[in-house]
């Protein structure tokens, strides 16, 4: 989950609290953080530790940011994406979304995105559950950072579905054209998930990495860009703002900005900012560092500021 592992790892270990029932399932989402919890999260590869830290979450199962100072909040700031948004690898702190707060001690960070997570999510929770009940304030900004392999989430490749997102939302099109809901992988296109997780299960296929798709075609950036628009529009409608972003990470491609073009959604390229391999945990786990995620913070409030 989050990442994909470079094939030249050996002996990849996780220990701590995390790898013990912190992933609890969800109806909506698929699954969640386990609310209102401390774990630890260490993980190893061969004799190195690539991380030791600690995730905090509240009741909502929320990664906590606490804020540098409570009175000077006025603003909300809600973040969306995966393992890189969530923070896996830094301490609640060192987050981006904690980052933010501290180079704008005004916003307050609300962090709904966690491991294996994908825009689908956001758009399960932004349409489904009361998202407003949960922001303490009236104003602020909403957004998603995105990677690559967000595109197979969305449209449930076979690594995703083989690996941990088969209860995941699935979107897809009605007769007319429009996106919609239909349950979630397993239990919406069951043939077809079915098919992919006996195919995916094989050895073979997962020594040489194969996936399928193995190229992502317009369709699926199209899916994707479909889910950011409705997503958009399921925001604007509770928090009556358009303040809605899609953020490039660094090291990703830009395809998707393509697909993005005439839906309104304000998209803040970042991809260039460094490399896939600058800024990382580790050789064998490329997730942002402590330092990656400030870098990335500092970049990205300068430009929604000037926004």
């Amino acid at each position: 989950m989050g990442l994909v592992i470079l094939k030249s790892a050996r002996n990849i270990s996780y220990f701590g609290d995390y790898a013990k029932g912190y992933f609890i399932s969800d109806t909506n989402r698929g699954y969640i953080a386990k609310p209102s919890s401390v774990v630890s999260s260490v993980k190893t590869a061969d004799l190195d530790t690539i991380y030791n830290v600690l995730y905090t979450t509240d009741e909502l199962s929320r990664r906590v940011s606490t804020p540098v100072n409570e009175d000077s909040l006025k603003y909300y700031a809600i973040f969306f994406g995966g393992s890189i948004t969530f923070g896996e690898g830094v301490n609640d702190d060192e987050t981006f979304a904690s980052r933010f707060n501290q180079f704008h001690p005004d916003y307050q960070p609300y962090n709904y995105a966690f491991c294996g997570y994908g825009p689908n999510q956001m758009l399960a929770k932004l349409q489904e559950d009361d998202i407003k009940e949960e922001i303490k304030y009236d104003s602020g900004i909403c957004l998603y950072v995105y990677i690559d392999e967000h595109v197979k989430r969305a449209s449930g490749a076979l690594s995703v579905v083989r690996d941990w997102a088969k209860n995941t939302p699935h979107y897809t099109y009605d007769k007319s054209g429009k996106l919609v809901r239909k349950g979630s992988f397993q239990n919406g296109r069951k043939m077809k998930t079915s098919l992919l997780r006996i195919i995916g299960s094989s050895n073979i296929m997962k020594y040489f990495n194969v996936d399928f798709p193995g190229k992502l075609k317009p369709k699926h950036y199209q899916l994707t860009a479909d889910i950011f628009k409705y997503s958009f529009a399921a925001y604007k409608e509770k928090f009556s703002n358009d303040e809605f972003y899609v953020v490039i990470f660094p090291g990703s491609e830009n395809e998707i900005i393509n697909y993005l073009k005439d839906t309104g959604i304000k998209v803040i390229d970042l991809s260039d900012l460094y490399t896939k391999f600058e800024n990382r945990l580790h050789k064998f786990d490329l997730h942002p560092s402590a330092k990656g995620h400030e870098i990335f913070a500092e970049e990205l409030q300068k430009i929604i500021m000037i926004n």
